[in-house]
């Protein structure tokens, strides 16, 4: 019984056990060793060395020798031949006698661990050359912060010799050893091989700071846990981030700033980005449309913008094009529209920049320009022939008048002959107009007084255009003198007053004359042609006649022009005036409507004198607004634009309507309250009076200023405006605007300090 529970149990055990004779005869052997057997042969009763190496003798090696002659156990890791490891214990096995009767042998099969060693050592070999040769620093400190080890990156890295730094602790390199019970209780709770990714800086031995980016995990180092952290320096990566983070908020600044709309889609032409001259230009704020297609585009030109962005995203660039575009209130302005490209890192097109410059005013200006040209051109030509004209009518009327002297009064030719020297003499009354519409008459200018000057012409113009007529003289305060010729004020106040008596016509009516200081800045000038900044006087003439369409305007002071018939008018009167202003540095401007009236403004530089000197009011810093809605209404389209972008320049939210009866629909569609209608005087259908008087019955208090090219004196007469009210004179500047608008908000504003 006893046997079989051994032969039982040593069936079951997975090592190969065998007992042999002194003889190496095997005696016994349980499964494992019938198994190792390479081919079915006899086992028991073999001698081993036959059974299992295929020799005839005993092995040179053979373990079991040295058992039988010391008859102690011997125990081995011995490879064979087919590169198996076996864990060998030889046992002998003693009589009563105390001689070696038999031995037992034992074989267990290790070579999955004796591979897993290497590959362990392997590993360890690996992981060191890896600790020793990485290019990131790396330490291993324990729970605590003790530094256990260090590789030679840290070293490098902070400064320290490598005893230096395993007798410091992590701590004592933070910038802020502060934070140490903070981070010890994250180490103790956290869970083992979890990584974590910190940017920090350490502090150098020599006290520098060093940016870092430190990933960290708990690991088993053998039994103990620690903490494992690679430390890679980050410095050329900050100063690369932040030289990125400058040139890009270079760039983002350059965008801001920019006087251009730019704005920029992707490939599924959604907005990008929209700049702040954007906002102003088209009156949509970034919020509103960034991640939408450009609402800007008129639906006539999508189409044909959708074909220029794929051109553009293939690569091409354009500039240059002159396009419409449309704002928020829905008015379309004449533009210049630019595109390039916008690519990735890789160099991929992702999308396209736009530049939009609205033109209206080039536009304008180069209308007036033209005009200007054309003036100047027509007024040397006509000098010219007037220079030459001139010198026949002289020998004309010299041959006439000798001839009239030496014939009796009743010949039948003396007659023909004072129609002659009439005729001539008319004529020579022409030439001399010419010649000032070219500015080549003979004058003398000095020092005038223009109020002077004008009311010694009153009792003659009064004479000159009836009792039926109302003439009105307003001069202004504290007028600094001007330099010119006296005879060309009088020659410029006669011919204004006679064209506006004419476009009166037989009705009653009234004229109104009126002089002004007034000073002209850089930003003034900058818009209009012709004019320079300083001091000037202002002289302008009103009528409430007929008035005149845009393009009687557009000629009005084009030589030989005329709406009066050939008998009634030569076309030079406002030709005349055209050419005195320019000759005295001046500038004029008329503002008119059909059935409205008009007003002449001539703008001449004041002149110093020993005695007195200019007043010129210094310009005070224009005064913010502060998101307040202005409603502007104007009927000319380059200035409601002009006013609206200085608004929104100022502060102030606008609401831009071509004319009252869009004015009248903004109102009653805009939800949120309106502070100010900011209109223009004269307009087509319905004039500003009437405009504020609808709106207002709808909206109570929304207060009301009043611009008008006519003086307000010239329109206060007519009930369109009630004397006193708040009215602003075109043109004018944006500090002028500025200060306005804030005075009829009700906020007290007294101009810069000082």
């Amino acid at each position: 019984d006893s046997e079989q529970r051994f032969q039982r149990m040593l069936s079951v055990v997975p090592d190969m056990i065998s007992i042999h004779d002194p003889d190496m005869n095997i005696l016994y052997s349980n499964w494992r060793g019938f198994a190792a057997v390479p081919e079915p042969k006899r086992v028991i009763g073999e001698k081993c060395h036959l059974v299992y190496r295929d020799l005839d003798r005993i092995c040179p090696d053979c373990v079991a020798r040295q058992v039988l002659e010391t008859g102690s156990s011997v125990h081995r890791t011995v490879e064979l031949p087919e590169g198996i490891w076996v864990d060998l214990r030889v046992i002998p096995l003693i009589d009563d006698t105390g001689r070696v009767e038999a031995f037992m042998e034992w074989v267990r099969d290790i070579t999955e661990s004796v591979h897993a060693e290497e590959a362990e050592r392997a590993s360890a070999e690996r992981y060191r050359a890896l600790f020793e040769q990485s290019a990131d620093g790396i330490f291993v400190h324990d729970l605590m912060g003790e530094i256990i080890d260090v590789n030679p990156e840290a070293v490098s890295q902070h400064g320290y010799t490598k005893d230096e730094l395993l007798r410091l602790s992590v701590f004592d390199l933070l910038v802020n050893p502060s934070r140490r019970e903070g981070i010890l209780r994250q180490w103790q709770s956290w869970p083992l091989e979890q990584v974590a990714i910190i940017e920090d800086f350490h502090r150098r031995k020599d006290g520098t700071l060093v940016p870092v980016e430190i990933k960290t995990a708990k690991v088993l180092f053998g039994s103990q846990e620690v903490m494992l952290a690679v430390v890679r320096d980050r410095t050329d990566y900050h100063q690369a981030r932040e030289a990125l983070q400058q040139s890009e908020a270079l760039q983002a600044a350059m965008v801001e700033c920019s006087p251009v709309a730019l704005y920029g889609v992707d490939r599924a032409d959604r907005v990008l980005n929209w700049n702040r001259s954007a906002e102003r230009l088209f009156g949509w704020r970034a919020v509103e449309v960034v991640g939408k297609p450009s609402p800007a585009v008129p639906e006539s030109d999508r189409d044909q913008m959708a074909a220029a962005r794929e051109r553009v995203l293939e690569g091409e660039h354009f500039t240059g094009w002159e396009v419409s575009r449309v704002r928020r209130d829905g008015t379309t302005f004449p533009a210049r529209l630019s595109a390039a490209p916008i690519r990735d890192g890789a160099g991929s097109v992702v999308g396209v920049m736009y530049a939009v410059e609205d033109i209206t005013e080039g536009q304008r200006l180069e209308r007036q320009l033209r005009q200007s040209q054309r003036m100047e051109a027509v007024g040397r030509l006509a000098g010219g022939i007037a220079h030459d004209f001139n010198n026949m009518l002289g020998v004309i009327l010299g041959h006439a008048e000798l001839a009239l002297g030496n014939l009796d009064p009743t010949e039948p030719v003396a007659a023909d002959l004072e129609e002659i020297q009439k005729a001539a003499q008319r004529s020579a009354d022409l030439t001399r107009q010419l010649l000032g519409f070219a500015r080549r008459q003979t004058i003398q200018p000095k020092i005038v007084d223009l109020n002077a000057a004008v009311e010694s012409m009153l009792q003659m113009l009064a004479r000159l255009i009836g009792e039926d007529l109302d003439l009105r003289w307003n001069p202004g305060p504290d007028l600094p003198p001007i330099y010119i010729d006296p005879a060309q004020i009088d020659q410029m106040v006669t011919n204004l007053v006679v064209n506006a008596r004419d476009a009166i016509g037989e009705t009653v009516g009234r004229i109104t004359i009126e002089t002004a200081s007034v000073h002209f800045d850089q930003q003034h000038c900058a818009t209009r042609p012709g004019t320079s900044p300083g001091p000037h006087v202002m002289l302008a003439v009103s009528d409430d006649g007929c008035g005149m369409d845009e393009q009687t305007r557009a000629q009005v002071f084009d030589p030989f022009f005329t709406t009066k018939d050939a008998a009634s008018g030569t076309g030079l009167g406002l030709a005349t005036v055209y050419g005195i202003v320019k000759q005295n540095q001046g500038h004029i401007g008329v503002y008119s409507e059909l059935g409205e009236g008009t007003t002449f403004q001539i703008y001449l530089p004041a002149r110093a004198t020993e005695t007195r000197e200019p007043a010129i009011a210094s310009t005070p810093t224009a005064p913010r607004g502060q998101g307040e809605v202005v409603l502007v209404v104007e009927d000319e389209p380059a200035l409601l634009a002009m006013t609206a972008d200085m608004l929104l320049e100022m502060g102030y939210q606008s609401l831009r309507a071509e004319g009252a009866e869009e004015a009248l629909r903004l109102a009653e569609q805009h939800d949120a309250p309106i502070d100010l209608i900011l209109t223009d005087v004269v307009m087509p259908q319905m004039n500003g009076r009437e405009l504020v008087d609808r709106v207002t019955a709808s909206r109570s208090g929304i207060k009301c200023l009043f611009m008008s090219g006519y003086t307000e004196n010239a329109i206060a007469h007519r009930n369109v405006v009630e004397g006193g009210v708040h009215f602003l004179q075109k043109p004018f500047t944006m500090d002028e605007l500025a200060a306005k608008v804030r005075e009829v908000l009700g906020s007290a504003w007294h101009g810069a300090p000082g």
